[in-house]
């Protein structure tokens, strides 16, 4: 039987497994924070607060939101790990020659993050930061480091913060007739690069790096950029995006296929074999029944975030003669 524990502001730990009607929890690269939506008969017990937790599985899931219908029946709890305050915090840094681990250290030390392991770069940065959720300031040293390093990184919260290489441990085999429920197949247009238009400071283009097939085909979908004043190079063709190709797996409950994994997929109907990468999970437990719905990629992808300014050349300058 699926334990489901409420654990009230005393302290005091109460199992109400037998109240569970439906469960889901889900995750993504975009969300930091896992999500447990829980639905409960509430009829004899109503003493659940908002801030208060609900473990699962080991996990505890902080209480956001509290529904009761109109009947005074149900309860329904929408509840995240310990990530959330990543995005519910915002605060202004100005990182000179930091790693991400080292920004990860001092932000999740400052706010109260339990730390298990940070992946370690190697790589420092110089990054301001104004008014910027957690989440985003930590997401985009990664960003700016898995340019450098090539690998892909994502967060998880095992009762700590761990940022680790996403997509490197030995896939679940999914397989037709074994394990598989439903495969569907989906491409999406809507975030392809294409072309990539690069200006000087006095915002005169000098250089376009761009698919000539992809734009005949789909039309021209562009960015554009100011070229580094530092003089480091960039390889602006890493900006040009393909189509993104998704599959969409049903199947038997699994909890060790989460976000940041990879799977292995032998689907003879939709001729689908290979190594694809998970993107999201959503795990549903209805009565008896637990069902994993994994959103997969064709390839290793990360939640790439931009936020801040690196300060310029002229301001370093003038900083230094003080």
């Amino acid at each position: 039987m699926i334990k489901i524990y409420h654990i009230k502001r005393d302290g005091n730990k109460i199992d109400i497994s037998n109240l569970r009607i439906k469960m889901s929890i889900s995750s993504s690269l975009s969300e930091v924070s896992r999500t447990l939506d829980l639905n409960l008969y509430c009829k004899e017990y109503r003493e659940i607060f908002l801030g208060e937790i609900i473990e699962f599985n080991g996990i505890e899931y902080h209480i956001f939101k509290k529904d009761i219908d109109s009947e005074g029946e149900q309860m329904t709890l929408i509840c995240f790990n310990k990530l959330i305050y990543l995005k519910k915090n915002q605060a202004s840094y100005n990182f000179k020659n930091q790693t991400p681990e080292g920004i990860t250290n001092k932000i999740c030390n400052e706010f109260d993050i339990k730390v298990n392991h940070i992946e370690s770069t190697g790589i420092t940065i110089n990054r301001k930061f104004r008014n910027v959720d957690l989440y985003s300031i930590i997401q985009t040293a990664y960003t700016m480091a898995s340019e450098k390093t090539k690998k892909k990184y994502y967060m998880i919260y095992n009762n700590g913060l761990t940022i680790k290489e996403a997509f490197i441990e030995n896939g679940v085999n999914l397989k037709e007739g074994l394990n598989i429920i439903k495969v569907s197949h989906s491409e999406d247009l809507q975030n392809m690069i294409n072309a990539v238009i690069v200006y000087n400071e006095k915002q005169e283009q000098i250089q376009e790096i761009k698919n000539d097939s992809w734009i005949s085909l789909y039309g021209k979908l562009s960015l554009s950029f100011e070229k580094n004043k530092d003089g480091e190079e960039e390889d602006y063709n890493l900006k040009l995006k393909d189509i993104e190709k998704t599959l969409s797996v049903e199947c038997i409950g699994d909890l060790s296929l989460t976000t940041g994994k990879c799977v292995h997929i032998t689907e003879k109907d939709t001729n689908i074999k290979g190594l694809f990468y998970i993107k999201s999970d959503t795990h549903n437990f209805e009565n008896s029944t637990h069902t994993t719905t994994l959103e997969l990629s064709f390839e290793k992808i990360m939640d790439e975030q931009n936020s801040g300014e690196e300060e310029s050349k002229e301001n370093n300058k003038t900083q230094s003669k003080k």
